[in-house]
């Protein structure tokens, strides 16, 4: 969505959209995008892609809008343009307020700003993406399995006032045991600390 090549980026934006469509025929709410680059070299170019990004978000609200979807967008990896705390704060004072913000909870402890990120984003987030990590890499562990201070965490959603959805985002590796069953262990965990608000479904007695 940041590329500098206006075709491009057009092509990019147009396969967002296709999945706006498909999201709505399955009966989603909120499309989550990235509005940043993966690009290691965009760096030297981190202004105009934002700027680029600035344009594909705008022209991706205005077509969710037409579909009855929400759209938000999600911090990145803090190495990443577009990852920075700073580059959401300048992305969000440039966007309308229904322009939701999702916090992926490994990306913020990774930025060193975890909590701060939750402060900045406040009342527009809508949607966490859960998982864990150990401070160096983006393992996607379940929740419970690394160092992110998950009681700290819920604390500053409660002051935010959050009562949007999470969603557990771990991924499988080799050699990791009985991921399944781990990641359904994390969601009475995650329950644990936010039951006042009930935002959780209860987890199934048997995974299978």
């Amino acid at each position: 969505l940041t590329l500098l090549n206006e075709p491009d980026r057009q092509a990019a934006v147009a396969n967002i959209k296709a999945a706006a469509d498909s999201l709505r025929a399955l009966g989603g709410r909120t499309l989550v995008i990235h509005a940043g680059s993966e690009d290691d070299a965009a760096h030297s170019e981190a202004a105009e892609r934002l700027s680029k990004g600035l344009r594909s978000v705008l022209e991706l609200f205005q077509y969710c809008r037409t579909l009855g979807l929400t759209l938000a967008v999600e911090d990145m990896l803090p190495h990443l343009v577009g990852g920075r705390t700073a580059d959401m704060q300048w992305l969000l004072s440039r966007i309308p307020d229904n322009i939701r913000v999702c916090l992926d909870t490994g990306h913020s402890f990774l930025s060193r700003d975890l909590i701060g990120r939750v402060n900045t984003f406040g009342p527009r987030l809508s949607t966490i993406h859960a998982h864990d990590n150990k401070g160096i890499y983006d393992d996607h562990l379940p929740p419970g399995e690394g160092d992110i201070p998950w009681p700290l965490l819920f604390d500053a959603l409660v002051r935010a006032h959050f009562s949007g959805e999470i969603v557990l985002e771990v991924i499988d590796r080799p050699g990791e045991p009985d991921l399944l069953q781990r990641a359904w262990r994390s969601v009475p965990f995650l329950q644990s600390l936010y039951q006042p608000h009930a935002i959780l479904p209860p987890a199934p007695a048997d995974s299978r």
